[in-house]
């Protein structure tokens, strides 16, 4: 089991944000280690999985992240840098974001029934709450 500041992060999707109004744009990178990846992302949520036989304490897990704009990999030693946020399914004038999902095996995306729901809820739970 993976976890972050005592959450669970095998049991949710996790957003990220360029900026704390959910505007800015970043780089997007991954833990170098992953033996598998997809080739490009998929065609609707821009989505890229990796797959690690070991990542922290786990074994055998998929990482994948999701609207990953400019996608290309660049190898920084102990990170990998796989393009920025904000690919198509995750990017307004008012919001861009990614997020990542864990998995468990090497088994590639799961279907949609199958993914997890955004911690989050929504884009306008996020805009309500940095709204200034």
């Amino acid at each position: 089991m993976m976890e972050l500041r005592g959450v669970d992060i095998s049991r949710t999707a996790m957003h990220l944000y360029g900026s704390p109004d959910g505007t800015g744009n970043s780089p997007l990178y991954v833990p170098a280690g992953f033996i598998a990846h997809s080739i490009q992302p998929s065609p609707t949520d821009a989505a890229v999985t990796f797959y690690y036989p070991k990542l922290g304490k786990s074994n055998r897990r998929d990482l994948v992240v999701f609207h990953v704009a400019d996608f290309q990999l660049n190898d920084e030693g102990q990170r990998v840098r796989i393009g920025t946020l904000g690919g198509p399914g995750g990017s307004s004038p008012l919001y861009k974001h990614s997020h990542i999902e864990f998995y468990r095996g090497n088994t590639g995306l799961p279907p949609l029934s199958a993914r997890r729901r955004p911690a989050d809820r929504s884009s306008q739970s996020f805009l309500a709450r940095n709204r200034t």
